[in-house]
């Protein structure tokens, strides 16, 4: 499956309640492996968290071999004012570029 983070943060991909897998960084698009064949699902549920500890979202279960999964500023931003927890300041998606 692909996973998308369309937020402005970094996010750590994890399945159920175990340690992350691996770390996706704001912007990036990722295979994620399943385990079985082509088609198959698993009845997974993963989870996308910050560096401080907001799940942003979750996606399953099941998960399928083919799925996408795109987690959305959006999310993260209804998980934040859920979870009471400010977004860092200055939030990543506000840093400003170099000239």
């Amino acid at each position: 499956m692909s996973i998308t983070n369309d937020t402005g943060e970094t996010l750590a991909i994890s399945v159920e309640t175990n340690p992350p897998v691996y770390t996706i960084d704001s912007g990036e698009s990722l295979g994620f492996g399943l385990s079985g064949g082509a088609g198959e699902c698993i009845e997974w549920t993963l989870h996308a968290t910050t560096s401080d500890g907001v799940v942003a979202a979750r996606v399953g279960p099941p998960v399928c071999d083919g799925d996408s999964w795109t987690i959305s500023q959006a999310e993260l931003d209804q998980a934040r004012e859920d979870a009471g927890i400010e977004a860092p300041d200055p939030t990543p998606s506000a840093t400003p570029t170099s000239p």
